[in-house]
């Protein structure tokens, strides 16, 4: 079998697929405080298949490569994306992928990539804004995609930065708006935001792809179609893209006279905080420190 696993800031994937490259078992996991937790029950997921080939992706993909010995395979979430959407996707001319706390658009010529932008930096973009302004509207993330559905009314909401669009939420709340309005006005706010930040004025002249976890809300599709007035296409394995991109590399690349992959045992690190101080974000990192081997999680801008 193929494995590919996506291990994010917010939640960790796993893909299984067949020789056939079709998709026989999954697992979405929250990914919290406690990473080495969440590694090891991948790894406890995955021991009940016949592991040829492991493919991985994400913050963590270093932290979880630590567990395989054999064929491994490691890049980068911009790739395996792409890699993932091509599967299941022709001809695909643009990727839009909201994760929980960073948003990327990829673009394709003839079917390769040829550039892409990151934003890690400002949160109004992202799934995590979305979780905290339905939990400000006292509703679950499925509860605010549904009540954004119900709404057929535009409210002015503007803003880039996250504090002036909370702000301008907040104002809304007071001026006694219905939760569904505001929900839609922030779906609204959110895909415009991402169009002016990456598409500005690019023909988009192919097919455009939403992938992410914030691609599985209809609220956030419907909010793009209406932007770009255009069909915007996604998948019902769209959260998983990434870790079904690096199941689909490992196959590819793998080489039959490296043996099959082996399983180390449970994951046991020291963890201490550090700070970063390479620019104004002095972001808290946390240093994951085993017997041989030492490095640093975390961050806003990717750096590690």
């Amino acid at each position: 079998m193929w494995i590919g696993i996506d291990i994010g800031s917010t939640t960790a994937k796993l893909i299984v697929l067949n020789d056939q490259l079709e998709i026989i078992d999954c697992l979405l996991l929250e990914v919290e405080s406690d990473v080495i937790n969440i590694v090891n029950k991948l790894i406890e997921a995955i021991k009940k298949h016949d592991i040829v080939s492991v493919g991985v992706t994400g913050s963590a993909r270093k932290l979880i490569s630590l567990c395989f010995q054999g064929e491994c395979e490691m890049k980068s979430e911009i790739l395996a994306h792409t890699m993932g959407a091509q599967l299941f996707f022709s001809d695909i001319g643009h990727i839009i992928e909201i994760g929980g706390q960073d948003s990327k658009y990829i673009t394709l010529n003839q079917n390769i990539m040829a550039d892409f932008k990151i934003n890690s930096v400002c949160a109004s973009g992202t799934g995590a804004f979305i979780a905290w302004q339905s939990k400000r509207l006292g509703l679950s993330v499925k509860e605010f995609d549904n009540a954004a559905m119900e709404s057929q009314m535009d409210l002015p909401l503007t803003g880039k930065c996250s504090v002036f669009v909370e702000s301008a939420i907040v104002n809304l709340q007071r001026s006694g708006y219905h939760k569904s309005d505001i929900a839609r006005a922030i779906c609204t706010v959110m895909a415009k935001n991402y169009c002016n930040e990456f598409i500005k004025e690019s023909l988009l002249d192919r097919k455009v792809v939403f992938l992410g976890g914030v691609s599985r809300l209809k609220s956030m599709l419907r909010a793009f179609k209406l932007e770009l007035n255009k069909e915007i296409f996604t998948h019902e394995y769209a959260q998983f893209m990434g870790a079904i991109g690096m199941a689909k590399y490992a196959k590819d690349n793998y080489s039959k006279t490296n043996g099959k992959i082996l399983l180390h045992e449970p994951m046991r690190f020291n963890t201490k905080v550090e700070n970063c101080n390479d620019c104004n974000n002095n972001c808290n990192l946390t240093k994951y420190i085993s017997n041989n081997t030492e490095f640093l999680l975390g961050g806003r801008c990717g750096k590690f």
